[in-house]
């Protein structure tokens, strides 16, 4: 099939501010987005046909905050908080009134904060270790917002431990994903015509060592 272009109205303000020695930084921005005739799937649940099609208008407002604190030489702390808000105003797909439901995979509530910390740092290199986690709220992964395929809220913690050396032409870090082996979804698609459900979930808990050089 054929759906319609789509349109987008953006508007966005931001600042980047600084605190002299470079000690505090602080990045914002607020953004509204106005569609018209925005794309999506439709998958139906009876056939697998996925269709694409268009929603009459949709909207997203949100914020965005970005906070990088050097606390001490040798410690850097950032933290980050994205808010949206996302709405249908008004659209039909399959005989079902889309009007107030949310957009697909568009948590309200996004939270990332990490520290890096140089354990090490001398004339045979600079050791660093780093933890840093994120964390988001409940999403939907479809237009017609089935709580019964929605992704609950979830939080992920990542680490990770660095060598380079002083002329930082080489390093090698060892580091761990989703190290608390958290189970989560990233898509979800409707096929109870067919008796189930499909998921897609996540990678599990991961480890890896990376090794890089600059020539």
């Amino acid at each position: 099939n054929v759906a319609k272009p789509e349109t987008v109205t953006a508007a966005e303000l931001g600042f980047k501010a600084q605190s002299p020695g470079s000690r505090l930084t602080i990045n914002g921005a607020v953004f509204h987005y106005a569609y018209k005739n925005q794309q999506a799937l439709d998958v139906n649940p009876n056939t697998l046909v996925q269709t694409l099609v268009n929603i009459g208008k949709s909207r997203i407002l949100g914020g965005e905050l970005e906070l990088v604190v050097r606390a001490v030489e040798k410690v850097r702390i950032n933290l980050g908080v994205g808010l949206l808000d996302t709405r249908i105003k008004t659209g039909q797909v399959s005989g079902v009134n889309l009007a107030g439901n949310e957009l697909p995979n568009a948590p309200k509530v996004s939270v990332s904060a990490g520290v890096e910390c140089d354990v090490m740092d001398t004339d045979a290199g600079r050791v660093t270790l780093g933890v840093n986690g994120s964390s988001v709220s409940k999403q939907y992964f479809e237009i017609f917002n089935t709580d019964r395929i929605a992704q609950s809220g979830y939080t992920l913690l990542n680490g990770q431990l660095s060598y380079r050396t002083s002329d930082d032409r080489f390093g090698v870090s060892v580091w761990g994903r989703n190290l608390t082996n958290r189970f989560y979804f990233r898509s979800a698609i409707d096929v109870s015509g067919f008796g189930f459900d499909y998921f897609h979930p996540s990678e599990p808990r991961t480890y890896g060592i990376t090794v890089d050089a600059r020539l």
